[in-house]
């Protein structure tokens, strides 16, 4: 990964090592500023690891405008019931194409 960042209990994450365009549409494929080809999008790079213990929820944020994520409610309600069913830990990530964040939680 690029870029990653630690902040508190939450792990940032990007496919870039710089700052993206506030206007970057997301699109699949390629990126946007340099043009170069992406055969896979974060959430689902962040999907495909492995973990030693607990369960990995992934949720893709939608581009609702330039700089705008936005979650389903069908998505939300799905990782509701993930929780509910699921021992601890949960690592939660919320992950446009480029761009993460994993939070981990315990109960």
């Amino acid at each position: 990964m690029p870029f990653t960042l630690y902040l508190k209990k939450d792990l940032y994450v990007s496919l870039a090592d710089f700052v993206c365009p506030e206007n970057c549409p997301s699109p699949r494929g390629f990126c946007f500023k340099t043009r170069d080809p992406r055969s896979l999008r974060l959430p689902e790079i962040l999907s495909r690891q492995p973990l030693s213990r607990g369960t990995l929820e992934v949720i893709e944020s939608h581009q609702l405008a330039p700089g705008l994520g936005g979650l389903t409610f069908g998505e939300l309600k799905r990782t509701g019931e993930i929780l509910l069913r699921t021992d601890p830990p949960l690592f939660l990530a919320t992950a446009c194409s480029c761009h993460g964040v994993i939070s981990g939680f315990t109960w």
